[in-house]
């Protein structure tokens, strides 16, 4: 809908950029006609919708109305005639919603008229009865480049359903027939006062009427009578006339035209202003014994001597609105509440759209609360919980288990005729602490008050309990012996690691041994022979002091590193 608003504005403004006009303060209304008809079953009618915009230029008109799918359907839409250029919307329908929608756009200069046809509806009647088609919402913009609203009204139209043929009613008024060549009878429309049948609050009618090129004069009368002649002296040459403060009354607008040849035929517009609100509104309600027996009604006393009481509209708190047709005995039935105190605010309609309003605070007082008689305080894990109680016969028991603190679960079970009633757990009973309550709702939609809170332990039995406990036990010894069993496997396999690298280490220190040996008798046989190549010396010529020096340094180091490799190689094999 947004999306379609959007292009009817945008269409809007194209049109008056390329079309300028000039705007004029009026306002505009859509109406249906005929605004009330009389019908029988299987009967199909048409009927148009029409704007209304005598003064001022209109160029779009949007509008969703509503009829009452069980009576009325709908079996096609004509655009046939139509002022609309440009349709932004479609017309159509849904017979099971009972709606009706269309939007369009008269391209410049726009419309200016009392009658301008937008579309027909087809009807067929299905059922007997009141059908109203109304409007329930809708828009109609000015010709002014801006958008501006003029709409200041709706006319809605009744049609009398009936299984039979209904009899001829008689006219409310009479429109006399012309002569030839006089003015025909004129066709009156009002913007504020549309539909002859409505009453309205508004009590400054105005009445728009065509008038031919050679008409001279107008005259017009306005009075509580149906047929009325305005007589032959002219009030001049309009096509409009609006009255201001006539009062509360149910009156007719009297209209005749004259031309070169004489006066025409006069035409009679009936129209009913009503602006007194409802008088001496009163309003009571049950007695807690009567809510006992008949649940939680509401009684109105009100009068209005014009146009009638039409509905009463009742709020609760901040709910939402409860519409109440009028009835003969102004008696009606209330939602359930919940105990407790309640501001009740009532509206009372007349047929005009007047109110008067009053509002009462009410106290709801709970019904004794459920009695729980039989329940098991302990029960053994894995067992059905069964719980016994009593309430009010015939009525929707909801029983509340909370187990420790976790969120409560409810469920839902019917009391008998005596008001006993039973409820057995779907499910075996989990081991924890239970609290139980119970609530109920008699057959009148009455509440109760919440039963005393009850307990349930649910713990296993004694010897499901040894036997968990032993069970225990062997679970804790056999994680033990496992221990013990893992423990003693590390230590074997470290001590045979430990076997292992020392045999290996004492294999390469043998190893070891046998190498540094025969690098040490290497050595020794090297330094041997240096020896004995200094005593070859000696023995030819005395030797000098550093070839002396060297020979004893010699000696002394080879036996010292004998030593020490020797005792190095011992303490290895000791370690071993």
């Amino acid at each position: 809908m947004k999306i379609k608003t959007t292009i009817l504005i945008f269409t809007l403004f194209i049109a008056q950029l390329f079309f300028p006009s000039e705007s004029f303060a009026a306002g505009a209304s859509l109406y249906i006609s005929p605004s009330a008809k009389s019908c029988q079953i299987g009967q199909s009618f048409a009927v148009t919708i029409f704007v209304s915009s005598a003064e001022r230029a209109m160029n779009a008109a949007q509008g969703t109305m509503s009829f009452p799918a069980d009576k009325l359907s709908v079996t096609s839409i004509s655009k046939s005639g139509s002022v609309i250029n440009l349709w932004t919307q479609e017309p159509s329908f849904s017979n099971s919603a009972g709606t009706i929608n269309f939007e369009g756009v008269v391209l410049n200069p726009g419309f200016t008229g009392s009658a301008g046809k937008m579309i027909s509806i087809n009807f067929k009647t299905k059922t007997a009865g009141d059908a109203v088609v109304s409007f329930s919402s809708g828009s109609i913009l000015a010709n002014d480049g801006k958008g501006t609203s003029i709409l200041t009204g709706f006319g809605n139209a009744r049609f009398n359903i009936e299984s039979e043929i209904p009899a001829p009613v008689p006219p409310i008024s009479t429109t006399p027939v012309s002569s030839a060549k006089t003015p025909p009878a004129p066709m009156i429309f009002s913007s504020t006062h549309p539909n002859p049948n409505q009453w309205y609050n508004n009590n400054n009618p105005k009445f728009l009427w065509s008038m031919m090129q050679d008409i001279t004069g107008v005259s017009f009368l306005i009075n509580d009578k149906p047929s009325s002649n305005p007589g032959p002296i002219s009030d001049g040459l309009v096509s409009e006339k609006q009255f201001e403060d006539i009062g509360n009354v149910v009156g007719y607008f009297h209209l005749r035209l004259k031309n070169a040849r004489g006066w025409g035929a006069i035409s009679h517009f009936k129209f009913s202003i009503d602006t007194e609100t409802p008088k001496d509104f009163t309003m009571d309600f049950s007695s807690k014994e009567e809510i006992l027996e008949q649940g939680l009604k509401i009684k109105f006393s009100v009068s209005d001597n014009l146009s009638g009481i039409s509905h009463f509209e009742v709020k609760i708190e901040n709910d939402e609105a409860i519409i109440f047709s009028d009835s003969e005995s102004r008696i009606y039935d209330l939602p359930i509440l919940n105990p407790g105190k309640h501001t009740i605010a009532v509206k009372v309609f007349d047929n005009a759209g007047n109110f008067a309003a009053d509002f009462k605070e009410i106290e709801i007082e709970a019904l004794d609360s459920p009695e729980i008689k039989e329940y098991s305080p302990r029960l053994i894990t894995g067992s059905f919980l069964v719980v016994k109680g009593i309430t009010y016969s015939n009525s929707i028991v909801t029983i509340w288990i909370q187990k420790d603190k976790e969120v409560p679960l409810s469920y839902e079970i019917n009391s008998d005729s005596f008001g006993d009633f039973m409820f057995i757990s779907d499910s075996k009973m989990e081991t924890g602490r239970y609290k139980l309550w119970t609530e109920a709702v008699n057959e009148l939609g009455l509440k109760t008050a919440k039963s005393k809170d009850v307990f349930v332990l649910v713990q296993e039995s004694d010897i499901t309990k040894l036997k968990s406990d032993i069970q225990n036990l062997m679970m804790i010894i056999s994680v033990f012996v496992i221990c013990i069993l893992l423990l003693a496997l590390i230590i074997i396999l470290g001590i045979r690691k430990i076997k292992s690298s020392r045999k290996r280490i004492r294999k390469e220190v043998h190893e070891a041994e046998d190498i540094l040996e025969k690098a040490f008798n290497a050595l020794y046989e090297d330094i041997a022979e240096q020896l004995e190549g200094l005593e070859k010396i000696g023995s030819k010529r005395e030797l000098t002091r550093e070839e002396k020096e060297i020979k004893r340094r010699f000696k002394k180091n080879l036996k010292t590193a004998e030593k020490f490799v020797r005792k190095e190689i011992e303490d290895i094999e000791k370690e071993l």
